[in-house]
């Protein structure tokens, strides 16, 4: 599979900065972007306000907790394993259209997947890790998390539900740390759209005349649904 995507994507010259980004032998591949990857995982090594929420989902913790980045004990390895996907991005160049990303470095894999996925709250196993099987993310009611995109005025007015999804315990979800997660994630799609809707209207040739801004501007909303689930796959 991995080498099939070399060579497709390596022969699609209109897709220049697409790379796919596989863990161990295709366990989990990812379509990204690798200046935008590279340079959103930059600020993540740097700068603990890019990082996301960990929220611990242990089978024998009575509920999800939040894990703080100052906790190095448990928090050392995924910074070592964020410095591993920037180390095989940078390492890699225009023309490497897969990125390798040994299994053995990635710990735990599923905080890894989740910031690749750009969630702003990713779980992790933090305690139990050889003892026990699940985790207790279903413990309490969970929010399912998604933006709406709402575009025009009047009755062209649209909505659009974004392909982000994601789930946070709703006992946590006034965490201040969980909101300026999900704020960020908010300010940071908004942006993309806007930079998307700015190129669209210079490739139309529309420019800024009266009234253009304004019936193209775009809003996003959250979309929040409380889920209440027997157990949850990680």
């Amino acid at each position: 599979m991995v080498q099939y995507l070399q060579l497709h994507l390596t022969s699609v010259p209109a897709v220049q900065d697409l790379v796919v980004i596989a863990i161990g032998e295709g366990d989990a591949l990812f379509f990204a972007r690798r200046q935008a990857t590279l340079d959103r995982f930059s600020m993540m090594v740097q700068d603990l306000q890019y990082r996301p929420v960990l929220v611990d989902v242990s089978p024998s913790l009575s509920r999800p907790n939040c894990i703080p980045w100052s906790d190095t004990e448990q928090t050392t390895a995924i910074v070592a394993s964020m410095k591993a996907v920037l180390s095989a991005l940078q390492k890699t160049g225009p023309n490497d259209r897969v990125v390798l990303l040994p299994t053995e470095q990635m710990h735990p894999v599923i905080c890894i997947v989740g910031m690749l996925l750009e969630y702003p709250v990713v779980y992790g196993i933090f305690q139990d890790k050889t003892s026990m099987t699940g985790n207790c993310a279903a413990a309490d009611t969970l929010c399912r998390c998604r933006l709406l995109q709402h575009s025009g005025l009047g009755n062209a007015r649209e909505e659009i539900l974004l392909p982000w999804s994601f789930t946070i315990p709703k006992a946590l979800s006034r965490n201040i740390f969980v909101r300026l997660a999900k704020s960020l994630f908010y300010n940071t799609v908004l942006k993309r759209i806007r930079a998307i809707q700015r190129l669209r209207r210079v490739g139309e040739g529309n420019g800024n005349g009266p009234g253009k801004e304004e019936q193209g501007r775009v809003s996003l909303s959250w979309a929040v649904e409380e889920v209440n689930v027997t157990s949850v796959c990680l």
